[in-house]
């Protein structure tokens, strides 16, 4: 959904009157929280759970979505699609990452799949959302955007809970708090990967800019409207 920006990108620009900064702020946002709430998602499935932590996400990207068909001014999507719309993708897809490799430690075909999802979903997001504006319009487009993310509660309830060991089934909060801040001391302590944390914060600047931007800058040449969904796809077939 946060890749399949673009297009709705230009509509609220041509709606709004707003420049390409103001609105920009908007998928930034979303795919920004996507991966910062990455920490928090992580501490909140060693607390509650994935199966927990991906239903609560879900339910987030679908009160996003919906909430923003309802917006008067575009800086109130910072809110609705920014910011909640965002943070319950991340708890969704870091979930997920948790549940996979998890479960299916030693076969790497399952991360695979999953890894995929996002750009194969790009195979079809940007024709139905240029065909969704053209017939209900962006506020419409949102609302159905907000049914599709309300799936990921159906697919959230069917993770099996982690297997964990007896004494960590006894262990009060504090208790797993306190491990958890003892693991992040201790994962951060490694020059390696805090490099590595490093190198994708600064790799991530730019991975949204094509998706946002390239659609509304053909749009602005000439291509058609119909033709424009065929660059994010291409984009999510290379990906």
């Amino acid at each position: 959904m946060v890749q399949g920006f673009g297009i709705i990108y230009s509509e609220l620009i041509n709606r709004f009157g707003t420049s390409k900064s103001e609105t920009g702020w908007i998928p930034s946002l979303g795919s920004g929280l996507l991966l910062a709430f990455g920490p928090a998602s992580s501490v909140l499935v060693k607390l509650i759970g994935c199966r927990a932590v991906a239903i609560t996400g879900a339910l987030l990207i679908s009160m996003g979505m919906v909430s923003s068909m309802f917006v008067g001014d575009v800086h109130e999507l910072y809110l609705t699609y920014g910011t909640i719309t965002g943070i319950g993708n991340g708890m969704v897809f870091h979930s997920a990452v948790v549940a996979v490799n998890t479960h299916f430690d030693k076969s790497r075909l399952a991360l695979t799949i999953l890894t995929i999802g996002s750009p194969a979903s790009l195979l079809s997001t940007p024709f139905l959302t240029t065909i969704w504006i053209e017939t209900y319009g962006w506020r419409g487009t949102f609302l159905l955007l907000g049914g599709i993310g309300l799936q990921g509660v159906v697919c959230g309830a069917l993770f099996r809970p982690l297997e964990t060991k007896p004494q960590e089934e006894n262990e009060g909060t504090l208790v797993k708090i306190a491990t958890i801040k003892a693991e992040l001391k201790a994962i951060f302590s490694i020059s390696d990967f805090t490099l590595f944390c490093l190198y994708s914060s600064f790799g991530t600047l730019g991975y949204m800019v094509p998706y946002v931007l390239v659609p509304a800058m053909a749009a602005e040449k000439g291509v058609s409207s119909l033709q424009v969904p065929f660059i994010t796809t291409v984009a999510g077939v290379t990906g």
